[in-house]
Order: C-alpha cells, then sequence, then structure tokens
C-alpha cells in the first residue's frame, strides 16, 4: 500500500484496480418509463400519430407521437427542458425500442424536435388531449361530470415574437403550406407571477372532479378572460354533452350573456358573484345577510347559509351566500395585509396624476374611494398646484393631489369585515332542501357550495404546470411552437394527475402518500436497464427500488414490457 499522511500522522491508501476504458449502460430511469409506458398502453402515443397521417406530412424516422413521448418523459423528471438538451437526457436509452426501429440518439437533436413541434401545432390540439382524456377515462374509469375551468398566463423573456411568426409563416407558404393561426405573446397585465413586464401567453384549463387536466387551450397574452370562457365553453358544448355536466368557474364566467347561453343549453353552472353584476345584485344580497339572520349549515358544522332567487332575462336562478368558519378571522388578516397594501398603491397612482382644475383632482379622489372592493380604509387629500407648472399663466397651471393619513378606518372595520367575509354564489341547479347524491338534478345550498370550493382543482392543475413541468421557462421564440409546447405540458399533467389518482386509490392501509413527483425523489436511482446482448430488462438501483417499480407499473396497468417498447 502506498503511504499518505493525515492530520493524525501517517495512513494507507488502499490500492485498487482502476479501469479507464468506456463502459456504457443502456437504460432510462425508472419514474419517466412509467409515464412513457403509460401513453403507450393507454394508446395516446398512437393516437397522435394516427391524427397527425391526416395533415399529409410523410413518414418520419421519430413520428409525432414519438416526439411527444420523449419530451413528456424528459417533463417528468426535469419540467420543461430546452430541445437541445433532449438528446442529451436520452444518451443512454435504448432509444430504437422506446421511439421507434429506425431512431437513433441523433433522432432526437433540436432540430427534429422543433419540426415536429410544427406538426403537432397544426392538430387541433384541444381535440386531440380531449381523446387523450377520453382514453384514459376508459382505461381506468373515472367520470367527467363535473367540470373546473380557470385561466391563467404565463411570461417569458423574448421580444419581436409577431416577427418572427410572420417570418415563420411566410416560410411555410413559400413550401405551399397554409399556416395556421398562431396566439402571439402580449403585453397584457396582471402577469402570475407577478413580472407585468414580459409579454405573455393566455391560457384556459378544465379538469375533471379528480382535478385531471380534459383540455387547456393558448390565446394572445392580452386576451381577456370572459373571452377564453366564451371560446372555451362553444368548445366544450360541441365535444361534450354538457346537459349531463356541471361547470364550475370563478367571477369570471358571470357574464349574463354567457350564464343566458349556458341557461339556454341547459349547461349547469355553478359560479361566483362579481361586485359589479346586474346592478350589483351582490351588494343586496349581503345588505340582506347583514340585516337579517344566516342559517346554520345542515351538514357542515361551522358554515352559514343564506339563500334567495333571482331573475337573469326571464331565468330563475338562485342566489347562495355563505360563511366559512374561519372567514372572518381570514378577512381581517386580507384587509391589514394585501387589502391594505392594495389601497396604498392605488393612493399613490392617484398622487403622481396632474390635473387641470381642482376640482377634476377632488372627483378623481372620491371616484379612487367609492370604488374599493373594501370600504373600511381612510385617506385624506390635498390639492396643490405642480411645481413643474406654477409659473405657467391661465390654463397652463396643473394640479396633484397630496394624499395624507392613509390607514384602517377602526369604525368601518366590523362591516367590512362581514361584508368581505360572505361570499355570493349564483347556479341554475334546481333547488333541494335536503342533501343530493346527483346535485345535476337537485342541490341544496350546502351541495352547490361544496361544488364551488372544489373549483381549487383547477388551481392545483395550474401549479402542477407551472412549478412542476416549469411551463414559465420558454426557450423558444416562434410562438406556434410555444403553443404546442404548452400542450405537451398539459398532456404530461394529465398523465401525471392520472398515474397520482391511481396511486392515490390502491394506496394501502399505513402506505405514505405517493405521487409521481416524490417518486421521482424516492426512486432516483431506479434504472430500466437493457441489455441488448441477451434482449433482457431488469431494474436495478437501490435497496427495494425493483420489486417498487413493478409494484408501480402493475398499479398502473402498464405491462412491465412497455417501460422499454412500444
Amino acid at each position: 500500500m502506498n503511504r499518505g499522511f493525515g492530520v493524525q500522522g501517517p495512513f494507507r491508501v488502499r490500492q485498487m484496480e482502476i479501469i479507464r476504458e468506456e463502459r456504457t449502460y443502456e437504460g432510462i430511469h425508472a419514474v419517466p418509463a412509467l409515464v412513457m409506458g403509460l401513453m403507450e398502453v393507454s394508446g395516446i402515443r398512437k393516437m397522435i400519430d394516427h391524427s397527425s397521417m391526416g395533415l399529409g406530412i410523410g413518414c418520419y424516422d421519430l413520428s409525432p407521437g414519438m416526439a411527444v413521448k420523449a419530451m413528456v418523459g424528459t417533463m417528468v423528471e426535469r419540467g420543461k427542458t430546452p430541445l437541445y438538451r433532449v438528446e442529451d437526457y436520452y444518451s443512454t436509452a435504448p432509444t430504437d425500442l422506446l421511439f421507434g426501429r429506425d431512431v437513433d440518439n441523433g433522432s432526437l437533436s433540436d432540430t427534429i424536435l422543433a419540426s415536429r413541434l410544427d406538426t403537432i401545432f397544426r392538430l387541433d390540439m384541444r381535440e386531440v388531449q380531449l381523446k387523450a382524456y377520453g382514453l384514459l377515462k376508459e382505461m381506468y374509469g373515472f367520470d367527467t361530470d363535473r367540470l373546473f375551468m380557470d385561466a391563467t398566463n404565463y411570461t417569458m423573456f423574448g421580444i419581436r415574437y409577431l416577427t418572427r411568426q410572420t417570418e415563420f409563416d411566410m416560410g411555410l407558404e413559400e413550401k405551399g403550406i397554409i399556416p395556421k393561426e398562431s396566439p402571439i405573446p402580449a403585453y397584457g397585465g396582471n402577469a402570475k407571477d407577478g413580472h407585468n413586464d414580459r409579454v405573455q401567453l393566455s391560457l384556459s384549463h378544465v379538469v375533471d372532479r379528480n382535478g385531471i387536466p380534459v383540455v387547456s387551450s393558448s390565446y394572445d397574452g392580452n386576451t381577456s378572460d370572459i373571452t377564453m370562457n366564451k371560446d372555451m365553453i362553444e368548445f366544450l358544448a360541441r365535444e361534450l354533452d354538457m346537459k349531463r355536466c356541471i361547470l364550475m368557474a370563478d367571477s369570471k364566467l358571470c357574464v349574463k350573456d354567457v350564464l343566458n347561453s349556458l341557461i339556454s343549453s341547459g349547461t349547469a353552472f355553478v359560479t361566483k358573484v362579481p361586485v359589479n353584476f346586474d346592478g350589483k345584485v351582490k351588494d343586496d344580497v349581503i345588505y340582506s345577510v347583514l340585516h337579517s339572520t344566516m342559517d346554520p349549515s345542515d351538514t357542515r358544522p361551522g358554515r352559514s347559509v343564506y339563500e334567495t332567487d333571482h331573475m337573469i332575462d326571464g331565468h330563475r336562478v338562485r342566489l347562495i351566500a355563505y360563511l366559512l368558519p374561519k372567514a372572518k378571522r381570514d378577512s381581517l388578516e386580507f384587509i391589514r395585509t394585501n387589502g391594505l397594501k392594495r389601497f396604498n398603491k392605488a393612493m399613490k397612482t392617484l398622487s403622481f396624476r396632474t390635473f387641470f382644475c381642482e376640482s377634476d383632482a377632488m372627483d378623481a379622489f372620491r371616484h379612487t374611494m367609492d370604488s374599493q372592493d373594501i370600504c373600511c380604509f381612510r385617506a385624506n387629500a390635498e390639492v396643490y398646484i405642480d411645481d413643474a407648472t406654477a409659473k405657467r399663466k391661465g390654463d397652463g397651471k396643473r394640479f396633484r393631489l397630496r394624499i395624507t393619513d392613509t390607514g384602517i378606518d377602526d369604525g368601518r372595520l366590523e362591516s367590512a369585515i362581514a361584508e368581505h367575509a360572505v361570499q355570493v354564489l349564483i347556479t341554475n341547479l334546481p333547488f333541494s332542501s335536503e342533501h343530493s347524491e346527483e346535485p345535476r338534478f337537485k342541490a341544496s345550498a350546502d351541495d352547490v357550495i361544496d361544488l364551488y370550493l372544489e373549483q381549487y382543482k383547477a388551481e392545483a392543475g395550474f401549479k402542477m404546470m407551472k412549478s412542476g413541468m416549469n411551463i414559465g421557462n420558454v426557450y423558444i421564440h416562434t410562438p406556434s411552437r410555444i403553443t404546442a409546447v404548452a400542450f405537451i405540458v398539459s398532456l404530461a399533467t394529465m398523465l401525471c394527475t392520472v398515474a397520482n389518482m391511481v396511486l392515490r386509490e390502491t394506496k394501502t392501509k399505513g402506505e405514505p402518500k405517493k405521487t409521481v413527483k416524490s417518486l421521482v425523489d424516492i426512486h432516483q436511482n431506479a434504472l430500466v436497464w437493457y441489455d441488448r446482448r441477451k434482449d433482457r430488462m431488469s431494474i436495478t438501483g437501490g435497496p427495494g427500488d425493483t420489486e417498487a417499480i413493478f409494484d408501480l407499473a402493475d398499479r398502473l396497468k402498464i405491462p412491465p414490457e412497455y417501460l422499454l417498447t412500444h
């Protein structure tokens, strides 16, 4: 043995044989292999390829469906990955088994994947996703009678997106291909990640009662939630039997023409009433609540309920006000923090404005005060001449507001808490005085409230898409390709959510909760290993990994061979 020297004195270095020649293996991480296997077993990959055949695109070594499968695999473990990194991710994988006989690692280059994104974009991506949902529904037997709709946006760093898309479309026309209109990133304000300085794309998202994405659609960055809702509702009405469904959404759905359309088509809905709806009917309901007694819930301890009805263009609907057990405490916290912060921001913005006369300035101040959703804030305003215009003669002078003493008016705080804590819903579900297992046919006030409170499932889907799949990290500069990637992210979210549901339903007593995300960490060393010489597959990894991965495959109804083959 060689001798070395340590802190405690001489020590001996153990001698072992060092092999410097390259030794490689063929395999892929086990958890992504499970999700890609689910794509194969359910028939989603074949469905995408079959849909692409109608475009007349010819034959590829790497088919569009296989390209989607490859990108989904990277998303499961790494989130959305730059196209040039996908090839590296599969550098040790048996790509001919996973993606097709003639596919090698070079077939997964960023150039080839970008070309497949162009093909995916030309598909009716909403219809493809809905078909994928149908295949998974058939495989696992879940239902779609309750749908939750929501909208969001995601920002990106690039510029000149419209110019890039125009140049790209001109290139397609030169090849004799009619380009498909693409959503264009734009400045829309109210970016969900707070980066209003960046352009954004908007996204509408529908999930079922299990939180599984049913369909998603991208829109221009400055598209309003109301416009997206109308378009998505029209699509759902064409593709699904909405008479057997209940649609839940936030207050952006509560627009008279949209509600009239839903009522006329026989679609049941539950949504929150905004402040400005139909002559401020919400204010009337809250006034009645505050000056009468709410009924205690029959099924939910601590919840209080008040119900009345209302007419919308000849249609009778139900208005249901409710107060949750901790709502007043939460409202007080909101008023003291976010509410006061928003009020101070509105006052600061007002102080930067200039006005032609003193009366205009005071009118703007009064309007800002009256337009606040929460009515317990105070402020004093003093009009003064803008220094920059003080020496001007006649009408050249401008005026500003000096706003002081902003804060909370304690005398109005209690009533403001009560108004903020009470929520008002609107629905056309048939009335019932008792709990019903079939709310589509009759629903108590508590049934309606419970349906609406499940709206968080749509938010959970967005959270997985943004945090788990990194939809906001965009490395592509052609909007049509960004839209295609957003579709693949939504599809990956669908597959992972279905897997999470199955793992939850097959969970044994005492077994810890498992999700695809947690499994990636738990089994990070587990590999689906392929011995090409003997044509055999095995699972390698830490203690227990082999048994665990095969057990997961059984629970997800994935034959083990589909972890590597197609």
